[in-house]
């Protein structure tokens, strides 16, 4: 898939459900994803441009490397994870909280300050530091386990193929004391952009639907 769907992908879900994004982008974004070739580039663009949690990871990442923020390398970082993340150091990722989320309005100051000093060594630019650090931009959104575990990318291992969508052995995010961890569950996601998966297979999961088949060095960037 080209670097455009991909991005679209991991959007969508959280657009459609009114949670990232501008308002009324949903149908761009599925006809870049159902018919890449008849796609409005400059439009999608335009668009994801407008996700206020996505796009200073991605322009970070880019800069960084020496990238376009969605060149499909960078927008790979992001959502799953890889060498490029290695370029984004822990001062950049404090300069980007107080910068994009507190310089524009997103977070109070002793908050993004709290956030920004509590960034340890070894943090990485991925969407899952945004979720389990950052947490929401979106005040409607409240930031409960079962949200923050749904907005992470998770992956599974798929066991079936239903009419339903994806039998997988996944993930989830639980609280246990005041620490967050992982556990295995059996669920079934749905796959809306009509994955060519087989058993054994891993694919990526985003708000409850299967993103992307993940090869092995993706998993292994993802799970770490």
């Amino acid at each position: 898939m080209n670097s455009l769907e991909l991005a679209c992908r991991y959007s969508l879900p959280p657009n459609s459900l009114g949670y990232c994004g501008p308002k009324k982008c949903s149908s761009l974004l599925r006809k870049c994803i159902e018919n890449p070739s008849k796609a409005e580039p400059e439009r999608v663009r335009e668009a994801l441009e407008q996700f206020h949690a996505l796009m200073p990871y991605l322009e970070l990442i880019a800069e960084k490397n020496g990238f376009d923020a969605f060149d499909s390398e960078v927008l790979e970082a992001y959502w799953i994870g890889n060498s490029l993340l290695d370029s984004v150091k822990k001062r950049d990722l404090q300069r980007l909280v107080m910068k994009e989320f507190y310089g524009k309005g997103f977070l109070p100051r002793s908050i993004a300050e709290k956030k920004a000093a509590t960034v340890t060594e070894g943090m990485k630019a991925q969407h899952s530091f945004h979720v389990l650090h950052i947490n929401f931009l979106n005040r409607e959104l409240s930031a409960v386990v079962k949200n923050i575990s749904e907005c992470l990318v998770q992956w599974g291992e798929v066991k079936d193929i239903t009419v339903r969508g994806l039998r997988i052995k996944g993930i989830e995010l639980i609280m246990e004391g005041r620490e967050f961890k992982l556990r295995e569950k059996i669920k079934t996601v749905e796959n809306p952009y009509k994955i060519n998966a087989a058993e054994r297979d891993f694919v990526s999961v985003h708000w409850g639907q299967a993103i992307q088949k993940l090869s092995k060095d993706q998993l292994s960037e993802l799970k770490k």
